[in-house]
């Protein structure tokens, strides 16, 4: 029988082919395996990924939630009350976001403030003034934009949304308890508390704007106790039989 030429050269590529298709099977096979021991790796940071885009579209809802409220207090038109919800909206997240990159350096730099050596104390101060620059020019910014499109007394409106009505709670409060005070005695107790107002707007949270008002609650009971007002007014209020008010609140 007698062997073509092409029939030799078939023969002897064979093996040739048997060993590639062999190779190639081992590498496809590595590869799949190093691909399985690369997955959960990867799944961790895909679900850190998913869990913060959860966190905050939770945030968001939330926020577009309390931001509609405000809003619909104001009793503007559909147009302008979009473009003010998009307005505060932004606002809440620009002073998050301050916060959040400005925070820890912040705390950092006020430790350095109770240290002795003057050089640090000085230097934490001025850079303390510049970061806190920033977020005072957001504020501003805010409230001149809010301008374009409320009156001040709506304006006030929004300041009160955006602190859960803290001022008119706790000026009530100070009325409640001290009925005999002077028309200029209620006018610097509204005075700081709004003042008190405008920071807590700046607050990374609703915690960190109840400090700031009790700052300010601190600061108008000084004022007060310097007026004279209430001087008796505890002695007056002691319980009969000398009672605690620790017993009271059992």
């Amino acid at each position: 029988m007698t062997i073509t030429p092409q029939e030799k050269a078939s023969s002897r590529l064979q093996p040739l082919f048997c060993r590639y298709v062999l190779v190639l099977g081992l590498l496809v096979t590595a590869s799949v395996y190093a691909s399985a021991d690369e997955a959960p790796s990867a799944k961790p940071a895909d679900a850190t990924t998913a869990t913060n885009e959860s966190n905050d579209a939770a945030y968001l809802k939330k926020l577009d939630a309390r931001v509609a409220t405000i809003v619909a207090s104001l009793g503007v038109d559909q147009e302008k009350g979009a473009r003010l919800h998009a307005l505060i909206v932004a606002q809440y997240r620009a002073v998050n976001d301050w916060h959040a990159a400005h925070d820890a350096r912040l705390k950092e730099l006020r430790g350095l403030v109770k240290e002795a050596d003057a050089d640090k104390t000085v230097a934490a101060k001025r850079e303390i003034l510049d970061t806190t620059a920033v977020l005072l020019s957001l504020h501003h910014r805010f409230i001149a934009a809010l301008g374009n499109d409320l009156n001040a007394e709506l304006i006030e409106k929004v300041k009160d949304g955006m602190t859960v009505g803290k001022v008119q709670f706790t000026y009530g409060g100070y009325l409640e308890k001290y009925p005999e005070l002077t028309d200029a005695q209620k006018a610097q107790v509204l005075k700081l508390l709004k003042a008190a107002r405008e920071e807590a707007m700046d607050a990374g949270s609703m915690d960190a704007k109840s400090a700031i008002f009790n700052q300010y609650k601190g600061k108008i009971n000084n004022y007060l106790a310097a007026q004279g007002v209430g001087k008796n007014k505890g002695q007056k209020e002691k319980p009969a039989g000398n009672e605690s008010l620790e017993t009271q609140s059992k």
